[in-house]
């Protein structure tokens, strides 16, 4: 039963941590995004 529960927690833990690396690749694209969209509306200007 405990070993069960470790196991569980420990897959949650990866589950969450694999999340957040999606997450933080993701905000650092839009964050690109927003940076080009600056700088292309500043040219346009």
């Amino acid at each position: 039963m405990i070993l069960e529960g470790e196991g569980h927690m420990f897959k949650w833990k990866r589950r969450q941590l694999e999340r957040n690396v999606l997450l933080n690749k993701l905000s650092q694209l839009t964050i690109k995004n927003k940076r080009t969209r600056i700088l292309t509306n500043k040219k346009r200007l």
